[in-house]
């Protein structure tokens, strides 16, 4: 039952937790927590949950949120994966900042 209805929704506030850095003297138990939990099924992991996290989150359009699954390496050992979740989480921030600071439609791609 937590591997079918849970999970995703664990997945999803972690790593909305790691974004907003609410909680960031855990970010390095979250990230173990995280890869815990992506090491299940990482197949599922990177072809599904980001993908579907990163529908959900705003402000990001569609070029943006392929850029981030696709630049997130599918390395599968704890430090890797990490770091490429740190690396991740930067760069979803720096698209939200970037979108949230300019003016709609100021910027097409």
């Amino acid at each position: 039952i937590f591997l079918e209805n849970l999970m995703a929704e664990f997945l999803s506030v972690f790593l909305q937790v790691l974004v907003s850095k609410s909680h960031n003297l855990l970010r390095e138990e979250i990230a173990v927590a995280v890869y815990n939990m992506a090491s299940v099924d990482f197949q599922a992991f990177f072809q599904k949950f980001l993908p579907h996290f990163l529908t959900n989150t705003n402000p990001l359009d569609n070029n943006q949120r392929q850029i981030l699954v696709e630049g997130f390496r599918r390395d599968v050992d704890l430090p890797s994966f990490v770091s490429n979740l740190a690396r991740f989480i930067t760069d979803l921030r720096f698209y939200q900042t970037i979108n949230s600071s300019l003016p709609a439609g100021s910027v097409k791609f």
